[in-house]
């Protein structure tokens, strides 16, 4: 079981954010970036990788050069997918609130469509208890 927690927007989207490591986020950075609307994210790491393809060519690098160079990317590639799975999470909770989504919830669930659906569920028993309907009948 995992923790989300369950932001809501006035237009009555909802979106659960588990707490804790990102695996996707960990192996598809730019794509999870784009897929998670982190647009600023995105293109940052969009641009680090055309850095990393097209340097050795404009640096007009030795075969030896390309080779140290690499090395070296590849150390900063899982330097930036560590930091991303260690970070994403809370990257995305705080573009959702940037976005007008507010935190409403905690839930424990095995998925986040679990998670969506068990806040759905425990809003609807609230809200029915609240209601005078409901408190006539009782």
């Amino acid at each position: 079981m995992n923790s989300y927690h369950i932001y809501t927007h006035q237009d009555g989207k909802s979106e659960a954010v588990k707490q804790g490591w990102s695996w996707p986020a960990f192996f598809f950075g730019m794509f999870w970036a784009c897929a998670k609307q982190l647009w600023k994210l995105a293109a940052g790491l969009l641009v680090l990788g055309l850095v990393f393809i097209f340097a050795p060519f404009v640096l007009d690098m030795s075969y030896d050069g390309v080779k140290a160079f690499n090395l070296l990317c590849n150390i900063l590639g899982l330097g930036i997918g560590l930091w991303l799975g260690g970070q994403g999470n809370a990257m995305r909770e705080k573009n959702l609130q940037e976005r007008g989504f507010r935190l409403v919830s905690n839930v424990e669930a095995q998925s986040p469509e679990l998670a969506l659906t068990e806040h759905r569920t425990e809003a609807g028993a609230d809200a029915a208890e609240k209601s005078p309907a409901a408190s006539m009948q009782a």
